[in-house]
């Protein structure tokens, strides 16, 4: 399957695009998902609180936000998986989580939202193939 994954820092973030590109291709490739492109972006507290703002009406921040994607003239774009690393920081301690393991758990919530599930309305699918893949990819 081929899968390009793009990673673009618009914000400080010490994990390497290998290492991001290496998680969602295993992940993608469990799945059984392919697209020519999918796009993961590191930006601010600030710029994901506006983003939140404008296409959820939430005036907070957040800790991952998912654009779906279309076809492109350079291929089919899965989406873009936007995250503030400020925020996966301060869940750290909501989650009881290393930042390592909850940047894949963000990276997963995100890509299961490309993929068209959505946690608020789907009775619980999202939850369970989420669980599924942190027990796979995560607790390793």
């Amino acid at each position: 399957m081929h899968n390009e994954i793009s990673v673009v820092y618009e914000y400080n973030h010490s994990v390497a695009k290998e290492d991001i590109s290496n998680f969602l291709g295993q992940v993608m490739n469990f799945l059984g998902v392919s697209c020519d492109i999918l796009e993961v972006a590191f930006v601010s507290k600030e710029k994901i609180k506006d983003l939140n703002r404008t296409f959820r009406q939430k005036d907070k921040p957040t800790d991952v936000l998912s654009f779906r994607g279309e076809n492109t003239v350079d291929g089919y774009l899965l989406g873009t998986i936007v995250i503030s690393p400020e925020v996966v920081v301060e869940n750290e301690k909501i989650f009881c989580m290393q930042y390592e393991k909850l940047l894949k758990l963000v990276l997963i919530h995100g890509l299961l939202h490309l993929l068209g599930y959505d946690h608020e309305n789907d009775y619980g699918e999202m939850e369970t193939l989420e669980d599924l893949l942190i027990r796979i990819f995560i607790e390793e």
